[in-house]
């Protein structure tokens, strides 16, 4: 039992320093620090009326379950709404991986049309299991965006939901749950990211919360059940592992676990050993299937653009930047032959940069790494490059739309942090008195995925979501949630006073701090107000369309608001002439070339206007444009010579005036 305790009482204590860390890179932005006293305000306000009602509010399971119809309901109304009147713009990963995908359901198994997948092969599974998804939706005759959103939809509720039930069924209080329904009604988290962009982080999140439950609920199994169960892990991790290859950390989790509870106790090893057996041959079973998935859709890897595994741990150490990617790494790597010749290069930079570093300097990179990974505040706008349009309507309200979601979600993950510490207290405790328990693992598991992006690999914000299930698991199964500690701990009324008195105070000082500094809470930049930045990319030598001499390109885009510039995105600018014409007064204004774009600088008035550019070349000429089969990316297509390109657009943004 001693040996046990030493093992994984480590692991509760470096979650809790995790956690602190990723409440302070929510709570406190440097940029802004308005929106600091904001989410402080927002935080201290639910914490006292937690404190004041928690005891006081409690509803029956039955009557929470109608409340949780209620809250699945309104969610899904609003969410067709932003689909419909709010649709994003996507780009980068996801918009390349729906792109191929969508050539495969239609058995095109052309991989030459960029080179991106061959540099990143982690991709090509998941562009195989999406493009089946697609040859179904594709029989209904739904377009392409239909059937991702759909996908989404049954990914991102099925995900709240479940994890609404499990509040309601396991929590203490029932505040715990109306809180949990509160914010996935108001935060940004059902509507933007997980919603409007479908990629690999949003399954990941439901197979780890459904493995979870299935792993605590298994000894109550029957046998047919236990059955049912294991078909459902296996498929969760094998699916998991295809499209999220650090889902591999599970491996290493479940070994330290099992030692753990071999030494605890060898009867509770025996019953939990065939679900975790269950699991790693899931994970197991990805790498020969990865083979045939890749035979099957006519996929071979080349090894001049394959990236070594050490290429992003090298580019996570860079000096001048704070772990997260770097796109002159990337072009420094490509201008390398091959993969062999990358690996030798690496070997001995990435030795050069952690020198260049030194010990001081790689601990700072790790502290920088873990406030990046925890911090949500722009995980709403990840893979988005804003709004395709931008209603009339919706003017007055974006930027303040965008802020409130921002304060939300960094207000809820504090919360959920500072919950998290708090469970993390409990599992310390009773590692010293019982035998590791179902949240133990989780616990493990989220200090691996931690681990992995802290001290090995780049991060980025959107990684530390994977840890979102792993934590509501472990705050729902093993804490009374969000407390006061010392309120608990203390039973005289005069600390009790001085700790509400203290949290007041926070929330008048936080009041006090906005009003003075309110002129400075709003983004100093102009919005966008109309884009359409779906690309497969330059950097991965994305095939130009080739137009004839002689031959007219046009695409209306309207304005719903007055504008400040027009960027139109286009690598050979000097070979071609570009103007902008007011469809209503016919007034023509000229871009200018800049750097692989066109630009109009000047104000414009909201309107409808014609993007036209023509060839300045006495021969056939490249033009970069982006081309679907069933995808739509713009609200008026392309046309070339008057002929309509429907699933065919520029690569512009439109930025509004800044009020």
């Amino acid at each position: 039992m001693g040996k046990q305790i030493k093992l994984l009482s480590i692991f509760p204590l470096i979650l809790i320093f995790s956690l602190f860390i990723g409440m302070m890179s929510n709570l406190f932005d440097l940029h802004n620090p308005s929106t600091s006293a904001l989410v402080i305000l927002l935080s201290t306000s639910i914490i006292l009326i937690y404190y004041f009602y928690r005891n006081r509010l409690q509803l029956s399971q039955r009557l929470l379950k109608k409340w949780l119809v209620v809250d699945l309901s309104l969610i899904f109304i609003i969410q067709l709404l932003v689909l419909h009147f709010l649709p994003a713009s996507i780009f980068h990963d996801p918009f390349r991986v729906l792109s191929q995908a969508e050539l495969i359901s239609h058995h095109q198994y052309n991989w030459s049309t960029s080179t991106y997948f061959w540099r990143y092969p982690n991709n090509v599974s998941l562009v195989f299991l999406l493009a089946k998804w697609m040859q179904l939706t594709n029989v209904l005759n739904l377009t392409t965006n239909t059937s991702l959103h759909l996908l989404s939809i049954i990914f991102l509720d099925s995900f709240i939901g479940l994890t609404l039930l499990i509040a309601i069924k396991k929590a203490a209080h029932s505040m715990f749950s109306l809180l949990l329904m509160l914010f996935f009604l108001i935060s940004p988290f059902a509507y933007t990211y997980y919603l409007q962009v479908f990629y690999s982080d949003l399954p990941i999140l439901l197979f780890l919360l459904i493995t979870f439950i299935i792993l605590e609920r298994w000894a109550r199994l029957t046998h047919y059940q236990k059955i049912i169960a294991g078909l459902i892990l296996f498929i969760m991790m094998f699916i998991g592992q295809l499209i999220k290859p650090n889902l591999i950390v599970i491996v290493v989790a479940i070994g330290i676990f099992e030692l753990a509870l071999l030494l605890a106790s060898q009867k509770a090893a025996r019953i939990i050993i065939i679900p975790l057996t269950i699991m790693i041959i899931g994970i197991g079973a990805v790498f020969p299937a990865a083979r045939t998935i890749q035979s099957d859709i006519h996929y071979s890897q080349k090894s001049q653009y394959t990236m070594p595994t050490l290429n992003w741990i090298w580019m996570s150490y860079n000096p001048h930047h704070k772990g997260t990617y770097v796109s002159s790494d990337v072009q420094r790597m490509n201008r390398l032959p091959n993969k062999t010749a990358r690996s030798n290069y690496l070997k001995a930079a990435l030795i050069k940069r952690l020198r260049k570093l030194g010990p001081i300097g790689i601990v700072a990179r790790w502290f920088s790494k873990l406030w990046i990974l925890l911090n949500v505040g722009n995980i709403q706008t990840s893979y988005t490059a804003g709004l395709i349009e931008v209603p009339a309507w919706y003017r007055s309200w974006q930027e303040p739309a965008s802020l409130i979601g921002a304060i939300i979600m960094r207000t809820a993950f504090t919360l959920l942090y500072l919950n998290g510490i708090f469970a993390c207290v409990t599992l310390l405790k009773k590692s010293f008195r019982q035998q590791p328990s179902i949240p133990i693992l989780a616990t493990i598991v989220s200090v691996g995925y931690v681990a992995f992006h802290v001290l090995v690999w780049e991060t980025e914000s959107r990684y530390g979501q994977v840890l979102l299930p792993l934590l509501l698991f472990i705050c729902i199964s093993e804490t009374p949630q969000i407390q006061l500690p010392v309120v608990h701990s203390l039973q005289s009324r005069r600390w009790q006073r001085l700790c509400l008195s203290s949290l007041l105070a926070v929330c008048i000082g936080a009041i006090g701090f906005v009003v003075i500094n309110y002129h400075s809470i709003l983004s100093p930049h102009a919005p966008i107000i109309a884009t359409q930045s779906s690309e497969l990319s330059m950097q991965y030598h994305t095939r130009l369309q080739t137009i004839n001499k002689g031959t007219t390109v046009s695409q209306k885009i309207r304005l719903t608001q007055p504008a400040s510039n027009i960027a139109l995105f286009m690598p050979a600018a000097k070979s071609f002439n570009a103007r902008l014409v007011n469809s209503q007064t016919g007034r023509r204004y000229s871009f200018i070339s800049s750097n692989h774009r066109f630009r109009v600088n000047r104000s414009l008035s909201a309107g409808t206007y014609t993007i036209i550019v023509t060839s300045r070349q006495n021969h056939n000429s490249n033009l970069e444009i982006t081309q679907t089969i069933n995808y739509h990316l713009a609200p008026y297509p392309l046309k070339v010579n008057n002929q309509i390109k429907q699933h065919s657009s520029f690569i512009y943004v439109v930025k509004g005036i800044k009020s």
